[in-house]
């Protein structure tokens, strides 16, 4: 019977269980048993499915016995890949009842049919199988993947060709300033592995080749009266630097210069004219070139980090031929393409770069055992991200399916099947798309129909779109609402929504011949129109672009032409044949405004913007009503001229001191009033001019003037009185300050207010020398004596500290506490409403430091009165009035008679109108330290100008005296609680009205009684 060595074969591979069953037979004669473990080969004649050997020992065993060839069960095994792609399906193996098949001889079955060139990853179900069961069948998934192969660099001929090795290097190339040229490369190597897996190409992360991680620091020669520059920029050496596997080749350019004669200037913009970066100017020597390649790899080394070169403007050798000549290269950016594929993330599925669609099949059999069945296509595409926005590449299959295969429906006899309620023995076979949902597909056995379910798909307005077979029930079949859920989604109408539906419910056939109907309502859905959805959404009306074009005329007459734009995008929505927009909204990375833009500025030329002297375009936002701008940009010739205003004292000698230069151009102007203050502001302290030659008569016009002209101003000194003293020296002033503390209940210490006396003194030359000669020195000091202390003469320093108002606080007294001051023997502590005002006598001492006083005030809880007499009546009968019916009353801020005390000023009550400047101060006014830059030596105000000149003398006065008074302020009042403080003055107010109230009351009861 196994005259064959491929016969003898197949038996090698049934297990020793299986053989014991052929024997038992009388299929294998004891002869041949022995071949069950031999392990000879032999050449093999023809091969037999090593999954059909147990069916066929199935049958042989029947033929043998009086067993009915009939098979009771079967095993079916299935090769599949990871995304459920059916790569081999084995012929069924068919069992006869009872028979037993261990789980070692499938899986010696399921080894030996893998298909070339693939590996095991799982096999599902696999486990020993009885055949106890009529009609069962037994399934077996191995799931499988194309085997990895490992390549390295050295299996082929060209590895860096073959992309698993990288060269990355660095070219140092200097041209000396002889003419000669030479060039320095440095190298970093990198090598990878290639993984060929399952159909799929990877590679292994970049490693390094060699110990050498970096390039190496390089020292650049120094060549006398040059100096070395790399890229452009000062530099005596290449810098050491780390590469990693990411890096690009570098060029490194290296010159010499020794005097700057030309510049370049490199700007990173975007393509709505945004600056994201400049470059500091590269230098040029007299006739240095510096050549396009070398412009452009420092452009690509310098690239803003995440964006990429579209376009680079003006971009040429550049030869320093013109002295001051300025070149401007633009190199246009955005962001870079990315494209991500889904063997670049984790889980693609999630990610939304795979997407797997489903059809199972739920089989319901006659004996209420469920068994199912999965059929999957799948598709994948790349996410691009670009310039700040995400897109999507279209669907593309995944694998060998395109579609759900037909499934053949196991008959049953007695039974007849159904799919989704409908008479089938097949699930027909399906193409599916990528825009295709999941599908479920029921399977159950009727014997004959008893009742049945009808589903019909209308609009709202009763039109029948679409209406499904019946569907048929068996006596007490259930069809569930999920169950018909899924039925009613699956066949809905293309391009339909579903609104309503109208009688789904659990349904069971309890009697004969009845009849269910489902009625869907549906709609066409409303359609969104995205601007990615036309070819031209600018010309669709999706995209708005506002833009603003700069139009430039150059000195020399060329034209450049600046863009900005602003976009804004809208979408269009069709809803039941009716067509409306979104609103306009801002356009993903675009800018929300024109971005303010530099006029380039050239020597001898003014720059106008719209015709307006100007030197820059300023940003402007802008909305989606807004319209397109253009700006134009134009260039005048002009004139400059400098002023110079000299010194000299009445012996005609130049002081040491020269007034600040003033500088015209173009069209401006500078009148005499200006520039009368501009050399009245500089004049020393202590002098007065008595001359002024070299003065126009009329208003100074730098167009009047020849380019570059220069005017001569000359104004002749002498100091005041013979003597000169400046009150910015330390020594030559004194305050006395006094600082008011207030600790109200439950708060911490604040500073209230600030008083100063101010005492000045004159520093006098011993031998009446004019100092002209040393304005900015004051000659020696020992050459110098002081006047006597007397008070300074500005406004509100009246030699007194302010009385100052204590604000009164319910059921509290104030207590002011004062310091131990010149006669007062100790210090003092009393219960007072004010602080009092104080005469602060001139200084004896020759102390010339600050002297601070502190004065606190507290507040101390006052007892309660005595209780009222509970006899009293609640209300009198005639209401007595206070003895001081105003003193309490709060103040309208709107009556300007209202006494109510400011919490922020204090009170004078002691000083006259004439020096009501004491209660004027405030927190914002300057002291005297705050003015120490002020004139403080002479009269109080300038009366006269050179403004009308003696042509006769050309001589124009400033003044009647040249010295001013330095305002000091005497009193400098602080927030005492900020609103707390007005609120709690308020509070007080009406607490005080409150009181007098209750006090009257009080008298009018004792009065009454006393009446008794």
């Amino acid at each position: 019977m196994f005259k064959t060595k491929k016969t003898q074969f197949a038996i090698r591979k049934l297990s020793k269980g299986a053989a014991a069953v052929l024997l038992s037979f009388g299929i294998l004669s004891s002869t041949c048993a022995p071949l069950v473990s031999a392990a000879t080969t032999e050449t093999e004649t023809e091969e037999k499915n090593p999954a059909s050997l147990l069916s066929e020992v199935g049958s042989q065993k029947d033929s043998t016995s009086n067993i009915s060839d009939k098979a009771y069960s079967d095993i079916k095994i299935s090769y599949l890949t990871s995304y459920g792609s059916v790569i081999k399906d084995l012929d069924r193996i068919n069992l006869i009842k009872d028979q037993f098949v261990s789980k070692d001889e499938l899986k010696s079955i399921i080894d030996n049919n893998l298909p070339n060139g693939y590996e095991i990853v799982n096999i599902s179900n696999l486990d020993d199988v009885t055949a106890d069961v009529e009609n069962k069948s037994h399934n077996i998934s191995v799931t499988i993947k194309k085997k990895t192969t490992v390549i390295t660099p050295s299996d082929v001929a060209d590895p860096v060709r073959e992309g698993l090795v990288k060269h990355i290097t660095r070219r140092i190339k200097i041209d000396f300033p002889n003419g000669e040229s030479k060039e320095k490369i440095q190298t970093v190597s990198y090598q990878r592995n290639r993984i060929e897996e399952d159909g799929k190409i990877f590679y292994t992360g970049w490693e390094l080749m060699s110990s050498n991680k970096s390039w190496d620091k390089f020292n650049i020669e120094q060549i006398d009266n040059f100096t070395s520059l790399v890229d452009g920029q000062p530099n005596n050496v290449v810098e050491e630097k780390d590469v990693n596997c990411d890096y690009e080749d570098e060029f490194v350019y290296v010159s010499y210069v020794n005097q700057k004669f030309a510049d370049i200037k490199i700007s990173y913009k975007t393509e709505d004219g945004k600056t994201i970066k400049d470059l500091d100017k590269i230098d040029l020597a007299k006739d240095q070139t510096f050549t396009k390649d070398a412009l452009e790899n420092i452009i690509n080394k310098n690239l803003p980090t995440g964006y990429e070169i579209i376009n680079i403007k003006d971009l040429d050798d550049v030869t320093a031929d013109t002295e001051n000549k300025s070149v401007n290269i633009i190199a246009i950016v955005k962001k870079p393409k990315k494209v991500i594929t889904p063997n670049d993330v984790a889980d693609p599925e999630k990610e939304g770069l795979v997407k797997r669609i489903t059809r199972t099949i739920n089989i319901t059999l006659p004996n209420g055992e469920t068994k199912q069945k999965i059929q999957t296509v799948s598709y994948q595409r790349n996410r691009i991200e670009e310039d700040g926005k995400v897109s999507y590449t279209g669907w593309e299959l995944a694998g060998p399916d395109k579609g759900w295969a037909k499934y053949n429906i196991d008959q049953i006899s007695g039974y007849q099947s159904y799919v989704d309620g409908k008479l089938d023995n097949v699930v027909e076979e399906k193409d599916v798309n990528c825009d295709a949902k999941d599908e479920v597909v029921n399977v159950t056995y009727i014997t004959e129909k008893y009742a049945d379910i009808k589903i019909s798909y209308e609009t709202s307005d009763g039109k029948v779109v679409k209406t499904l077979d019946k569907i048929d029930l068996r006596k007490g079949e259930i069809y569930s609402a999920s169950r018909l859920s899924e039925i009613i989604s699956k066949n809905l109408p293309k391009d339909y929504q579903i609104i309503e539906v109208d009688g789904l419910k659990d349904i069971i056939a309890e009697k004969e011949k009845q009849s269910f109907n489902i009625t869907v309502t549906i709609k066409k859905p409303a359609q969104v129109i995205t601007p990615e959805d036309v070819e031209d959404p600018e010309k669709g009306d999706f995209i708005k672009k506002i833009t603003r074009t700069i139009d430039i005329t150059l000195p020399n007459g060329k034209k450049q032409t600046e863009t900005q734009s602003v976009t804004y995008t809208r979408n269009k929505i069709i809803d039941e044949g009716k067509e409306s927009w979104t609103h306009w909204v801002l356009a993903d990375g675009s800018a929300k405004g024109w971005s303010k833009f530099n006029v380039e500025q050239f020597n001898g030329y003014a720059s106008y913007v719209d015709g307006k002297l100007d030197n820059v375009v300023e940003e402007k936002d802008v909305n989606c009503d807004d319209k397109d701008e253009t700006v134009y940009v134009k260039y005048s010739q002009v004139n400059s001229i400098d002023i110079k205003v000299n010194i000299k004292d009445k012996d005609g000698k130049l002081a040491d001191k020269q007034l600040d230069k003033i500088d015209l151009k173009g069209s401006q102007k500078l009148t005499l009033a200006e520039l009368n203050e501009k050399i009245k502001d500089q004049i020393p302290k202590g002098y007065h001019i008595t001359q002024v030659t070299g003065m126009p008569e009329k208003d100074i016009l730098a167009s009047d003037y020849p380019n570059n002209a220069s005017l001569d101003i000359t104004i002749t000194i002498e100091a005041d009185e013979k003597y000169a003293y400046d009150y910015e020296d330390g020594d030559l002033i004194k305050r006395w300050i006094r600082h008011i503390y207030v600790v109200k209940p439950n708060e911490e210490r604040k500073l209230s207010e600030i008083q100063k006396v101010t005492y000045v003194r004159k520093k006098i030359h011993k031998n009446n020398v004019n100092p002209a000669s040393a304005l900015s020195a004051r000659a020696n000091t020992n050459e110098w004596e002081y006047s006597d202390w007397e008070l300074h003469k500005t406004e509100g320093n009246s030699g007194k500290w302010s009385s100052y108002k204590v604000e009164k606080i319910d059921k509290h007294k104030a207590v002011v506490k004062y310091p131990k001051f010149l006669d007062d023997p100790e210090d003092r502590e009393i219960e007072a409403d004010e602080i009092e005002e104080r005469a602060v006598p001139v200084p004896d001492l020759e102390n010339d430091e600050d002297e601070i006083r502190e004065v606190e005030v507290n507040y101390v809880p006052v007892k309660d009165e005595a209780p009222v007499d509970p006899d009293t009546p609640d209300t009198p009968d005639t209401p007595v009035t206070p003895d001081n019916p105003d003193d309490n009353k709060p103040s309208d801020p709107d009556d300007p008679s209202s006494d109510t005390q400011d919490p922020v000023k204090s009170e004078n009550p002691g000083q006259d109108d004439n020096n009501s400047s004491s209660s004027d101060s405030s927190v914002n006014k300057p002291t005297d330290s705050d003015n120490n830059s002020s004139n403080t030596s002479g009269s109080e105000k300038s009366t006269s100008s050179f403004l009308n000149p003696n042509p006769s003398l050309n001589v124009r006065p400033l003044g009647e005296s040249p010295q001013s008074t330095n305002v000091t302020t005497n009193n400098e009042k602080l927030p005492q609680s900020g609103a707390g403080a007005t609120l709690s003055t308020e509070v007080a107010g009406l607490i005080s009205i409150a009181a007098s109230t209750v006090i009257g009351a009080i008298g009018y009861v004792i009065g009454r009684k006393k009446k008794k």
